[in-house]
């Protein structure tokens, strides 16, 4: 290791002395094509806390699906198939509707839109709480994802317009702290009282469904209350763009866009990262159904939570302001450079967690948490959202994070779930909670080797692929296409400055000659 970081400063102090016009020039370029995005708006603080208070509502659902799991099974008698399929339903409608939002997002005022989509996520939330069925709470699930599916390609277009480039990962940190508080708040208090059953009879986890929506619906009164509408920051030649259209016209620019994305090289590498990456996500899901079936007790759980989320929250800022550090030391190469740092951290965390959660108490499951927390959560606020919006037009960003969150999210949701439940269950030999009642002690202690090898298998393969695939691409595409990028836009600015010369002159024009 210590040579290695001799090499990598020799190498990096050499790279300054032979190429430092290249480097400036990249960077010069770089604050160039931002534009306007450098320029702070008025209330951009309060912009940012409301959307730190989004992510942590959505943290907060996540946290209350995963902590509810065995009482899911218990209550609504739902499969271990079942589960992954209710998983994977919420993340195919949240990746179907991302694109939706994103396209509204460059026409539409984003206030109207986040205040809107935190009412009907509060109203399904509260619907769900009150269900008796399982099919309804399918049904009710997917509304609500849909719903929530908007804050990824919203937030993605107002930091954007507010931030400067070497910023966005640090803002996009500040946000994933505000989800990291909701998941610190949440999952405590739902694991302990999912399984109980408060006044009236009503059982915990309805109550914390319940709670959920309650906040979404504050939340939409606190965005239409304070915030404020943020300057879009336009490319030029966007105007053109921007023009109502037929809704042919429209659909013809969408398919437009959607068919330039994919001759973006980084894009391709950002995607095929993102699909392994949303696999792996959403079968870490299962982990406190696994924590549970190793013996662990609800208010165990809960504290260790608490703990590690209390631990974390520094963390959640790091996640964006240590590749921002990457990306000052190398602008090209560090991003890519910690994502990689990231994964292989993070994966090799989260093999130790699962192997020895049957063995150890909660605190040393607590401590492991905490790194994985610490070096595993780099790559979505410090490397692919910064990435995506150097590599896209301005006033295409929301629809492109759309694109993106919509066509990885979609195939991720559906294949980690399943994947976890089908190898769990048909596989390895996982039974429920009334079946492995049935087998005795026997029975449980396979169904914990049966889930914790389906969670090894889920998770270790596609963060190998991130790692050893597509971050290594990403090392040879990113200067191509950011020079691509920022030679379009001086093409763009030059060409409309052209265009504003002659009518400059012709007001300027001395009438008499």
């Amino acid at each position: 290791a210590i040579l290695t970081q001799v090499g990598l400063e020799r190498w990096l102090c050499l790279r300054r002395v032979l190429a430092p016009r290249r480097r400036n020039l990249t960077m010069s370029g770089d604050a160039e094509a931002a534009g306007q995005s450098a320029r702070r708006v008025p209330g951009e603080a309060r912009i940012v806390c409301l959307l730190c208070a989004v992510n942590f509502i959505e943290h907060a659902d996540s946290a209350v699906l995963s902590a509810s799991m065995i009482s899911l099974e218990e209550d609504l008698n739902i499969s271990m198939l079942g589960l992954s399929i209710l998983y994977a339903g919420g993340g195919i409608s949240m990746s179907i509707f991302g694109i939706v939002w994103g396209m509204l997002a460059d026409h539409v005022s984003r206030k109207v839109l986040l205040t809107c989509t935190c009412v009907g996520w509060g109203l399904f939330s509260l619907l769900g709480a009150a269900t008796q069925s399982a099919h309804m709470l399918f049904v009710l699930r997917w509304g609500q994802q849909a719903m929530l599916s908007s804050m990824g390609p919203l937030s993605q277009s107002i930091v954007a317009d507010i931030s400067e480039p070497l910023r966005r990962g640090t803002l996009f940190g500040r946000i994933n702290l505000g989800g990291g508080l909701g998941g610190l708040i949440t999952k405590p208090l739902a694991l302990a009282a999912a399984d109980i059953t408060l006044a009236h009879g009503i059982r915990g986890w309805r109550a914390m469904l319940g709670l959920v929506g309650v906040l979404g619906l504050v939340a939409a009164l606190l965005i239409s209350r304070f915030m404020a509408e943020p300057d879009r920051e336009q490319a030029p030649l966007a105007r053109t763009e921007a023009e109502p259209a037929k809704p042919g016209r429209s659909c013809g620019l969408q398919c437009r866009l959607f068919a330039g994305l994919f001759c973006i090289p980084s894009f391709l590498a950002l995607l095929g990262q993102g699909i392994f990456g949303c696999t792996a996500m959403y079968a870490k899901g299962f982990d406190a159904l696994y924590l549970k079936r190793c013996g662990h007790s609800g208010a165990a759980l809960g504290t260790m939570s608490l703990i590690g989320g209390i631990a974390g929250l520094p963390a959640a800022q790091l996640n964006g302001a240590i590749p921002d550090a990457f990306a000052r030391r190398s602008p090209l190469h560090g991003r890519p450079c910690a994502a990689q740092v990231s994964v292989v951290a993070g994966a090799i965390a989260f093999a130790i967690w699962v192997l020895v959660a049957p063995r150890v108490g909660i605190m040393a499951l607590t401590a492991i948490g905490i790194l994985e927390g610490l070096v595993g959560g780099w790559v979505t606020p410090g490397v692919k959202l910064p990435i995506l919006a150097e590599i896209v037009p301005p006033h295409q960003r929301a629809t492109s994070m759309a694109w993106l969150a919509t066509l990885e999210g979609s195939l991720g949701g559906i294949v980690g779930p399943m994947s976890v439940g089908f190898l769990a269950e048909q596989v390895f030999g996982y039974h429920g909670p009334r079946s492995a009642k049935d087998a005795g002690e026997e029975g449980s202690d396979d169904s914990r080797a049966a889930l914790g090898t389906a969670l090894l298998w889920c998770t270790l393969l596609p963060w190998m692929m991130q790692a050893a695939v597509f971050f290594p691409i990403l090392h040879c595409t990113y200067r191509r296409d950011l020079c691509r990028s920022q030679a379009v836009y001086k093409i763009a600015s030059s060409a409309e400055d052209d265009d504003s010369a002659p009518a400059a002159t012709e007001v300027g024009k001395p009438t008499g000659s």
